[in-house]
């Protein structure tokens, strides 16, 4: 599959279902960092991110995601060539590989 032009991009990653499956793909990777071991790397600011993720409102939790997560959403390769067809594997692929930045 060839990459999106840069216009579909940006609309794909500002749609709400694709929003919506980052959302839930925050809540699941945040329900696995609590059950993470405590010597996990960067664990105590993962912690707290999962917890502030797990007992926010959503609308909480929407706004980080669009915040901090919009950016790894449209400069992911498979982001950039599926766009709103992209897997649900990719997507949690990438909410799991910017939870040490998200959490700090």
């Amino acid at each position: 599959m060839a990459l999106l032009d840069i216009a579909t991009i940006y609309n794909a990653s500002e749609t709400d279902p694709i929003f919506l499956r980052f959302q839930a793909a925050c809540l699941i990777a945040a329900r696995d960092v609590r059950a993470e071991s405590s010597g996990t790397l960067n664990h105590a600011n993962r912690l707290a991110w999962a917890l502030g993720m797990l007992t926010s409102d959503l609308g909480w939790v929407r706004a980080r995601v669009y915040e901090h997560i919009r950016y790894a959403i449209s400069s992911n390769g498979a982001f950039q060539t599926a766009g709103t067809e992209i897997i649900d594997g990719d997507i949690q692929f990438i909410v799991n590989s910017q939870i040490d930045l998200l959490a700090g």
